[in-house]
């Protein structure tokens, strides 16, 4: 999982082909790493993934896109991109790149936000 990164990309039908991205699931992450976070096409193209796939089951209902998981052949390549996460808030752009951390680091964290929260008399959940 240290290799795993998820896309979350809001105003993006997954069934509508008239978006700009690419309809081909591999071609349109390569896409929105050139053109979102402004990787050259050489290091986009050069970028080894070994799997990705779209997380949770189709419902009609779904107010936003399946996120993407997308796993790395290994940790350099996740690192190229993960030292260019601050260009999607400069750009203030729709996507959202999280790394994906395995349950025990998740719920680990969600218990110090627990205790932060409760001496500083704030309530917040991280997701």
């Amino acid at each position: 999982m240290e290799n795993n990164i998820i896309i979350h990309v809001s105003g993006l039908d997954e069934k509508s082909p008239k978006h700009t991205y690419p309809e081909n699931l591999p071609k349109m992450v390569r896409y929105m790493f050139i053109h979102e976070l402004g990787l050259e096409k050489e290091t986009a193209e050069s970028l080894q993934i070994n799997n990705l796939y779209r997380i949770g089951e189709k419902d009609r209902n779904r107010k936003y896109p399946r996120p993407i998981s997308v796993q790395f052949f290994n940790k350099a390549s996740k690192d190229a991109l993960i030292s260019r996460f601050k260009t999607l808030k400069e750009k203030k752009s729709p996507i959202r790149i999280d790394s994906r951390q395995p349950e025990e680091t998740r719920e680990r964290k969600k218990k110090l936000f627990e205790i932060q929260n409760k001496y500083s008399g704030k309530i917040f959940l991280p997701s």
